[in-house]
């Protein structure tokens, strides 16, 4: 018999697919139907009647999934298998509210247990990091927050952008130590009121020539 196997299917946003039966793969004659076909949620939050055949489930969980709340809703009678499944939580977009303890339902109706689960150091943008404890119980598939912190490329930036205001500062001091004396002298030289500053990165200072003498503040 024929087979359809190795498929993707992506949901994003938040349509209504509760009358929509959804199949990752087919095969006739008693052939693995299952086999190398994912799905991925994208930022989605729904309802779908049901997933069949599917080995991968790929999560990234949307801004307005709120805590105690279901992303994935099966209004079918049928029942998610996650058997030797991979499960995956990709990403937080950026501006979720979940933090540590919060606790959201993935899939309401599962049965099974995955071979994998991908749930730690799970990036929100740039900024920050998340850690699940993802458990299969009462026939649902849910993920708890376990801790959430900085991200380390967060942490080398500001280490970075420190760096570099440091050696800033330090090459306008060296300037200015060497050019306000040469000024200073100059400006002696000269007839009537000169006046000249510098400045660096934590303060100011001034140098002013009046009839013949100089003076610093």
């Amino acid at each position: 018999g024929g087979q359809a196997t190795g498929n993707k299917v992506t949901l994003a946003g938040s349509p209504n697919l509760s009358t929509v039966l959804i199949y990752g793969g087919y095969a006739e004659g008693g052939g693995n139907a299952r086999k190398g076909n994912a799905v991925v949620f994208s930022a989605y939050k729904g309802s779908v009647k049901g997933l069949e055949n599917f080995t991968k489930f790929t999560f990234g969980l949307p801004k307005f999934l709120k805590d105690k709340q279901t992303m994935v809703s099966i209004k079918g009678k049928s029942t998610v298998n996650l058997n030797a499944a991979a499960l995956v939580i990709k990403d937080v977009s950026v501006g979720s509210k979940l933090k540590a303890g919060s606790k959201v339902v993935l899939v309401n109706k599962v049965k099974g247990a995955p071979k994998s689960v991908s749930a730690v150091n799970v990036k929100q943008g740039l900024t920050k990091l998340y850690d699940f404890k993802v458990t299969v119980a009462k026939g649902k598939l849910t993920a708890t927050v376990t801790r959430v912190r900085p991200s380390t490329s967060t942490k080398r930036a500001a280490l970075g952008m420190q760096s570099g205001l440091a050696a800033l500062n330090q090459a306008s001091d060296n300037l200015a130590s060497q050019t306000m004396p040469i000024a200073a002298a100059a400006a002696k030289a000269m007839p009537g009121p000169a006046f000249f500053g510098a400045s660096t990165g934590l303060d100011m200072a001034y140098a002013a020539h009046l009839t013949g003498r100089s003076a610093q503040y």
